[in-house]
């Protein structure tokens, strides 16, 4: 993301993913598939690595589960993970994705799911054969209980993230043990409602710095009425801490794990789920019964300019903690989607960011333009 006057960049983007599955037994089953990416047009010298990444495994796992969706469940190997809203551990649509390296046990019954599991991110690699990063791990369970109410589902949920080798805030090396509890609850109300709100608190220690840190997101909408265009209004209020103070022994960031902010402008990389505060106002209909338009406003807030911005992977774009204003931008998102044939799908749409006062004293302070034009098809 570059927020110097005049700077472009265009570029294409391929990912081939070729998938195999063998089912010998209705319980059983072994899947594997592999992924090319490319990228053409980039004009920086270095490519990051989930745009591009020659031939490599990105799944391959053994699947034991029962076939009425009742019992027990295992995946061992390396796997795609979407949990809940997927603000905590999900994959992105765009660029490679992550997968993770570990086993996923499953519990079903009506009404109730249990997973438990223990992963391992994988790095992308393109110098070699993509690996687990070394010295990440997270255990942890998530439950799903959807028979509470009428149109009403709770979602609680507690993760352990172990990281190794990284440095606090003074620059000692250490190890980090973050823990992260939480609830997702969603449903519908009369009058076509729905709602959907997630909170999650940490703890722990991060190589001798204590740790206390939290996140919230909260969603409401309403469908206008029962027209075949289904038009929605919503409102959205995102927010996570950020360290108030650069050298006192306490770390409020709120660590997101591995997930990219699944907001609508995360398609722009606009702002992750930490240190940060983010209202959104948006509407969507059905043109037709193939095309559908959305647009969003949102404005970007820091928590805290004492802590950094991030992107919605989380990666630091900028730091002044001399800055007078934590207003980051106002941003407009306009996404078409297109559904052509049952295998061929067409997204395209533009995103433009207003700086703020932050973005004016901490970077050179230009606006920022993304148009975009993806497809995918499916053999």
């Amino acid at each position: 993301m570059n927020f110097t006057p005049g700077a472009h960049d265009g570029y294409y983007l391929s990912r081939t993913r070729l998938s195999l599955m063998v089912r010998p037994t209705p319980w059983l089953k072994f899947f594997g598939e592999g992924q090319d990416g490319r990228v053409l047009g980039y004009n920086a010298s270095t490519q990051p690595a989930n745009m591009h990444n020659a031939l490599d495994l990105r799944q391959g796992f053994i699947d034991l589960s029962t076939e009425d969706r009742h019992g027990f469940g295992l995946r061992i190997g390396r796997q795609e993970l979407v949990l809940g809203s997927a603000r905590l551990i999900g994959v992105s649509d765009w660029g490679l994705s992550r997968t993770f390296d570990g086993a996923r046990a499953s519990f079903y019954q009506t009404g109730l799911k249990i997973d438990v599991m223990a992963i391992t991110p994988v790095l992308l690699d393109p110098s070699r054969v993509d690996r687990k990063r070394p010295g990440d791990r997270l255990a942890g369970s998530y439950i799903t209980l959807d028979k509470w109410g009428p149109e009403l589902v709770i979602e609680p949920y507690v993760f352990v993230r172990r990281q190794i080798r990284i440095a606090c805030e003074n620059g000692r090396i250490g190890d980090a043990m973050v823990g992260t509890a939480g609830f997702r609850v969603l449903g519908k109300l009369p009058g076509r409602i729905d709602y959907s709100a997630e909170l999650a608190r940490q703890w722990g220690s991060y190589a001798g710095d204590s740790i206390s840190s939290m996140a919230g997101a909260y969603v409401a909408g309403w469908t206008v009425n029962g027209s075949p265009g289904k038009p929605r209004l919503s409102v959205e209020y995102d927010h996570a801490s950020g360290d108030r103070a650069s050298n006192d022994g306490h770390r409020q960031t709120f660590d997101q794990l591995y997930s990219h902010n699944p907001n609508s402008t995360a398609v722009a990389n606009l702002m992750g789920w930490r240190n940060m505060r983010n209202p959104r106002a948006g509407f969507e209909f059905l043109m037709t019964k193939k095309w559908k338009v959305q647009a969003d406003i949102n404005e970007f807030y820091l928590a805290t300019t004492q802590d950094s911005y991030y992107n919605a992977y989380g990666v630091r774009l900028a730091l002044n903690r001399n800055a007078t204003s934590r207003h980051v931008g106002s941003a407009i998102d306009v996404t078409n989607i297109f559904q052509l044939t049952k295998t061929v799908s067409v997204s395209a749409g533009i995103v433009h960011l207003f700086p703020g006062e932050y973005l004016k004293q901490s970077t050179p302070g230009s606006g920022y333009n993304y148009p975009y034009l993806a497809w995918t098809k499916r053999i």
